[in-house]
């Protein structure tokens, strides 16, 4: 016979292992520490999550129907994944394409605002992969680990007047030698967290008014290795830019320090270059 004391341990045991089982991916999901780990993709109205049995037999209109690709929906997924633009895409979520190797984005995605936490992670591979955001004008945030040790070449030119932070460790040695990121037309733009170009090789480049930008984290361009990166912000926010002594630390590029100190005098900047909707 088992005590009823014994038993009662039992099931506190049970109970303490079955927490411990929660995944990582649960865990981001539940935190709130001034994150956005939603991971609801399907669960909203009107939501078309791609799931891996759509990808499989999916049509044209289906594939431009979806909204949000799910958290770990493609983790490892070893065959080909080429999007040429998916024209109603809102989110990719956490963990969404961690160490996919044949995984691309290319084209048009005039509604995607946020990729999440480590979506790209250790995925892509060199010389045939690529993400390129070029197109995706409503982009709001890049969260951390986004592209961390990404194989592939990476993109982001243009536009971006809703763009407001890079994540920890983003870019983190992520991309190639030919990725481009270019920040000159992001106004809204308010943090570069630490680590964020952390040993990037391929160019950054960070400029124009910023009359948003607050902080330049913790090593952020640390070891950042190619000649051809420029941070020449002109100005910045009202209270001032706190940059940290080591984010540039071994950081090859040029960089005018002079707009880091220089606050906007006004925030006709926020709609620079914007095109009047008729």
């Amino acid at each position: 016979m088992i005590s009823a004391r014994k038993a009662s341990a039992r099931c506190l045991a049970f109970l303490i292992l079955l927490a411990t089982m929660t995944s990582t991916a649960d865990a981001y999901c539940r935190h709130t520490k001034g994150k956005q780990f939603a991971c609801d993709c399907g669960k909203k109205p009107g939501d078309v999550p791609l799931t891996k049995a759509l990808w499989k037999k999916h049509t044209t209109a289906e594939l431009q129907a979806v909204t949000c690709i799910p958290r770990e929906e493609f983790k490892n997924y070893m065959e080909p994944i080429q999007f040429t633009g998916l024209e109603n895409l809102f989110e990719v979520e956490l963990k969404a394409f961690l160490g996919a190797p044949f995984v691309s984005f290319t084209g048009s995605y005039p509604k995607l605002a946020i990729v999440g936490t480590a979506a790209f992670y250790r995925a892509g591979m060199p010389k045939k992969s690529m993400v390129d955001l070029s197109n995706a004008p409503q982009l709001e945030r890049l969260e951390d680990w986004a592209f961390y040790q990404y194989r592939g070449k990476i993109v982001m030119q243009g536009a971006f007047f809703d763009f407001t932070s890079v994540g920890i460790g983003t870019f983190f040695e992520g991309g190639s030698n030919d990725s481009i990121i270019d920040l000159t037309e992001a106004p809204m733009l308010k943090t570069l967290n630490n680590q964020a170009f952390y040993r990037y090789t391929g160019t950054v480049t960070v400029g124009g008014a910023m009359p948003a930008i607050e902080e330049i984290g913790s090593n952020c361009f640390a070891d950042a290795s190619n000649h051809g990166n420029s941070v020449a912000i002109e100005c910045v926010s009202s209270g001032g830019l706190s940059v940290s002594g080591d984010a540039f630390k071994d950081y090859k590029g040029k960089r005018d320090k002079k707009g880091e100190k220089r606050t906007c005098s006004s925030n006709q900047h926020l709609n620079a270059g914007r095109k009047t909707e008729l």
